[in-house]
């Protein structure tokens, strides 16, 4: 066992990996939710601080409705209730857009749904990388890997 002084600076540096960490993952959140035209950030300075928590839970589990996101909102949050409503509404009009534009695609979304896992907007996810038509794709492994799989 190494000595009390040597044990202190571990724990140190691996707090500071872990602070690290933290700090990265908030910052890839950030990237996903702008990436996704969610302007999450310009309400909450810390996605990963009590109100920024609620909402991602909520949006992980589906819901999809700006003005319950807001409420989630607490303290010197709440007040920003106005500005949440007009930046999370940003999902149901890209919800609108995307129905509107993947409609010709009638005949494939119901078989990409058909993969275990897959809900819509993840179908339509699948249908705006890769495509209607997988002939550009030789075989199931030239996929994955263009895929970065």
């Amino acid at each position: 066992m190494p000595e009390p002084e040597i044990r202190d600076l571990r724990d140190v540096t691996r707090s500071r990996i872990v602070s690290q960490h933290r700090a990265a993952l908030a910052n890839r959140i950030q990237k996903v939710l702008q990436d996704a035209n969610l302007k999450v950030a310009s309400i909450a300075m810390d996605v990963l601080g009590c109100s920024g928590r609620l909402m991602l839970h909520a949006i992980v589990a589906g819901c999809t409705n700006p003005v319950e996101l807001a409420e989630l909102a607490i303290g010197r949050l709440r007040a920003k209730i106005t500005s949440s409503l007009s930046a999370l509404d940003d999902i149901a009009a890209l919800d609108a857009e995307i129905r509107m534009r993947v409609a010709k695609f009638e005949q494939q979304l119901p078989v990409v749904r058909t993969i275990p896992g897959i809900d819509e907007v993840a179908a339509w996810s699948l249908l705006a990388e890769l495509g209607p038509k997988m002939a550009q794709f030789p075989s199931a492994a030239h996929l994955v890997s263009w895929a970065g799989l």
